[in-house]
């Protein structure tokens, strides 16, 4: 086969063999994340398409069943994949990755992984699964992001570091937006910019957040994420006609257009830690998939602040009696080596003794000793 055999391109990509006895086995190594999977001969017909392909690409079913892969690859592309389909089809069980563009009503990229399945009882084919190369190219950077913030907890680095990298990560994923977080530390919010976000995430901070420093000012100047510190998420766009909008709006005017707001948590239902905010360059409704990164960004965040709480309980309790939560002698052995290098001098160390403790403990047990020792 030589791309100078190739039919000419249809407009129809691929029909669906739904009655095909090999539908259900051959679905079945669709590689997770796929659009869809493609049967083809070791010649190159096709027999078999998921009916899943069909919107994706936005085509019709066709008439493929029965006609041959290459009358549906952009020209430019061809013989690249014809050289890499006839590589795979040559070697049982041989596979490969590749990017191209098929012609369907228009010219559609897609990644695709053929795999020499000929000789497999059943199927016998060189399946080919469908992928969409905006959906790979996302799904790497998610991992690459996640990546970044697990190493930053692993080491043991600042929260700070951790809530950028996440911020940044979403970022990332979504190109052309800024992100800031609010992370809860009592009642006052702790803000956390990136390099893109924060002459936004410092404007809005100063002129919607109250004086006590809490998230809601006044009833007619509602920063955004007050909502989400609710746990509802929220979006506000420049063309919202909501009153209680209109200063965010205002901040927003001329750089960006909207805000998304959720918060961070481990899950609905559980304890809000903070707030995420997303700020777009267009009046914007996240889609569904967007949901799902601030979503994973949002338990990211939360497992970062559980992380450092625990770190801080840890250090706090090396150093701290349980019981008094006064220094332990670990610390005070500590800050004696720290006096003595310093060279201070006239440094005094007091030893107070309880007499008669071991007659309330006899007497009253050792819980009524433990509260004359905290006295």
């Amino acid at each position: 086969m030589t791309a100078d055999d190739a039919p000419s391109a249809s407009t129809s990509l691929i029909g669906a063999a739904t009655d095909d006895p090999r539908a259900e086995s051959i679905e079945r190594r669709r590689l997770p994340g796929y659009l869809g999977i493609v049967g083809v001969t070791g010649d190159g017909v096709i027999r078999y398409a998921s009916v899943s392909l069909e919107p994706v690409l936005g085509i019709e079913l066709g008439d493929a069943i029965g006609r041959n892969f290459v009358e549906f690859i952009h020209p430019e592309d061809l013989p690249q994949a014809i050289e890499s389909f006839t590589g795979v089809a040559d070697r049982p069980g041989h596979h490969q990755a590749l990017e191209l563009r098929v012609l369907g009503a228009e010219a559609v990229p897609i990644n695709v992984v053929a795999d020499n399945q000929l000789a497999e009882p059943g199927i016998e084919l060189v399946l080919i699964n469908v992928a969409d190369p905006a959906d790979r190219r996302r799904s790497a950077r998610l991992l690459e992001a996640q990546a970044a913030v697990v190493h930053e907890v692993a080491l043991g680095n600042s929260l700070t570091r951790a809530l950028v990298a996440i911020a940044s990560f979403v970022e990332q994923v979504l190109p052309g937006f800024a992100v800031a977080m609010y992370t809860s530390s009592g009642d006052v919010p702790v803000l956390i910019t990136t390099a893109t976000s924060r002459d936004v995430a410092r404007r809005m901070d100063a002129e919607l957040r109250a004086p006590s420093g809490a998230l809601v000012a006044r009833p007619d100047r509602l920063l955004p994420g007050a909502v989400a510190v609710g746990g509802e998420e929220t979006v506000v766009a420049d063309d919202v006609t909501d009153s209680m909008w209109t200063a965010a709006v205002e901040v927003l005017r001329g750089e960006w257009a909207s805000i998304w707001s959720t918060p961070i948590r481990h899950g609905r239902g559980d304890a809000v830690r903070g707030v995420i905010e997303v700020y777009g360059p267009h009046p914007s409704h996240p889609a569904d998939e967007d949901w799902a990164v601030l979503d994973l960004a949002s338990r990211m965040s939360a497992i970062s602040l559980d992380h450092q709480a625990m770190r801080d309980r840890m250090q706090r309790d090396a150093s701290v009696d349980a019981l008094t939560g006064c220094p332990n002698r670990r610390r005070l052995i500590d800050e004696l080596d720290e006096l003595v290098a310093d060279g201070a001098r006239g440094a005094v160390v007091g030893f107070i003794d309880l007499d008669r403790l071991k007659v309330v403990n006899d007497a009253l047990g050792h819980e009524a000793g433990d509260v004359v020792i905290q006295a």
